[in-house]
């Protein structure tokens, strides 16, 4: 598996998330040198997000999904009801699990302040 780009439409570069807030939807799209990856058939989807100051798990969903070029993860209530500053990552396992986390190398940093 090769993706070599990774961009996100959500969160913009340092744009935080408030508690309790659930949309947007976080939306990773990934391309290769062939384009867009299609997701949409034979890869199984997690999304796993950790708390920066504790190490602890705050999300790992295996309702994240793949489409065309995209990775998608729909929030629940529970994943942004803390503040904190978190890393997270998609990871992708193909049809002959061979396992793959996007972005390669990097993390996704997402931040979540208080909605008061």
């Amino acid at each position: 598996m090769d993706f070599s780009t990774v961009s996100l439409r959500w969160p913009a570069s340092g744009e935080p998330m408030r508690t309790g807030f659930r949309l947007p939807t976080l939306v990773a799209n990934v391309t290769n040198t062939s384009g867009p990856v299609d997701f949409s058939s034979g890869y199984t989807v997690t999304f796993t997000m950790i708390n920066l100051n504790t190490n602890a798990i705050k999300v790992n969903a295996s309702s994240a999904t793949g489409g065309n070029g995209t990775l998608t993860y729909s929030w629940a209530a529970a994943d942004t009801d803390t503040a904190g500053d978190y890393m997270s990552y998609f990871t992708v396992t193909d049809s002959v699990s061979l396992v793959q986390h996007i972005p390669r190398g990097k993390f996704i940093v997402l931040k979540i302040i208080s909605a008061t």
